[in-house]
């Protein structure tokens, strides 16, 4: 009984180790095109606008799977 219970445990942990593989390793957002216009802002500058376009590049990247 003991050694059945052992394998299952083992079983569970190997597939919950793969699953956390595939998750941390799965596609992520394809940023590779993107094309950045900066456009005249009277409230923000020049920095700050790049920084968020950073932001919004790795949000995508991590949060939007398989998406161009």
């Amino acid at each position: 009984m003991k050694k059945k219970s052992i394998i299952v445990i083992c079983a569970v942990l190997v597939i919950f180790g793969v699953a956390t593989v595939l998750v941390l390793t799965g596609n992520r957002g394809n940023v590779s095109n993107v094309n950045r216009v900066v456009g005249y802002s009277a409230l923000y500058g020049e920095n700050s606008i790049k920084e968020a376009f950073d932001v919004i590049e790795k949000k995508f990247a991590k949060d939007f799977e398989g998406c161009t």
